[in-house]
């Protein structure tokens, strides 16, 4: 069982906090004992299939199976470009941050083909010249201060002009990409919610950037079902609240095509909580790639795809 799974990434990390095996001095409580024995006994139970997905960096802060002599652990970027590759019909994305992987930016790096494939952004982008139709709400505001800000907004929008030229090169009613608005003030999103075909969600702590994927520590649930019920009931509500509960006879939430077109529709006129995303200036900030590489997105994944 999932809770199963969880437990084990507790146990695992409360053994060996990277804290007391690197720096010792800043731990909380360095004596702390082990957990040895299992916590709980479980059993299956429902009708979800529930992947329970992690992600564990390289490197001497990381923990002790996770150092350079190891692997790492990186389900949630390997389950997430698997998502995206497999998507046959829609791909619906709430997400705090939203930038494709470094810099220079993986998402067009053509003289680097093994590390733009496994670019979440890139695999986006191949989405859309196949045909599926994606859907994306962002912060169109953050929380840090202005040096941080111009940085993660030009990341941030650096990635969605890419997806948008290649949408308008195909087919652009495939393609929108908004932000939440209360009328009095920005929503700011802090969700990290990944939703396919009504079947597939990707629910839990990673955002889809650098950090999440390569280096911070991660849980995320990939879950199905077999009614297929879970994500689509995931979908028409988020699609609900963020259109201010429509009636029927407005939109058929339950028909994703019909209740994409209405989105987009809704965030192109600024309607309900819905707002059109406010591109800012193309022209690369000074420092960037320094910042984003070294500061604010790391990278800490296998090495053979820095």
């Amino acid at each position: 069982p999932a809770i199963a799974d969880i437990e084990k990434t507790f146990v695992e990390r409360w053994n060996d906090s990277s804290r007391t095996r690197n720096w010792p001095f800043e731990a909380i409580d360095p004596d702390q004992p082990e957990i040895t024995e299992p916590i709980g006994t479980y059993a299956p139970t429902g009708m979800h299939s529930v992947q329970v997905l992690r992600t564990y960096g390289l490197g001497k802060y990381s923990y002790s199976w996770a150092d350079p002599s190891e692997k790492g652990e990186f389900s949630i970027w390997a389950s997430t470009l698997n998502a995206i590759k497999k998507a046959e019909s829609y791909i619906y994305i709430e997400d705090q941050t939203f930038f494709t992987l470094g810099w220079p930016a993986r998402c067009d790096d053509i003289f680097n083909p093994s590390r733009q494939v496994v670019d979440v952004v890139y695999q986006l982008g191949k989405a859309l010249e196949r045909g599926i139709k994606v859907g994306i709400l962002v912060s169109n505001k953050t929380t840090r201060g202005f040096y941080l800000n111009v940085y993660e907004k030009y990341q941030r929008d650096y990635s969605l002009r890419y997806l948008q030229n290649i949408a308008n090169q195909t087919n652009p009613d495939n393609f929108f990409v908004g932000y939440l608005h209360n009328d009095n003030e920005v929503i700011y999103i802090h969700s990290k919610m990944f939703i396919a075909d009504d079947e597939f969600a990707l629910i839990g702590s990673a955002n889809i950037d650098q950090r999440s994927m390569t280096h911070d520590s991660e849980l995320k649930l990939g879950v199905v079902d077999s009614a297929n019920q879970f994500a689509k009931g995931l979908r028409i509500r988020l699609f609900k609240e963020h259109l201010e509960n429509p009636s029927t006879t407005e939109v058929d939430l339950n028909n994703y095509d019909e209740a994409f077109d209405y989105m987009k529709s809704a965030i192109q006129n600024n309607q309900y909580r819905l707002r059109t995303y406010d591109f800012y200036s193309s022209e690369e900030w000074k420092g960037h790639a320094k910042f984003m590489n070294l500061i604010y997105s790391p990278y800490g994944g296998p090495l053979n795809l820095r």
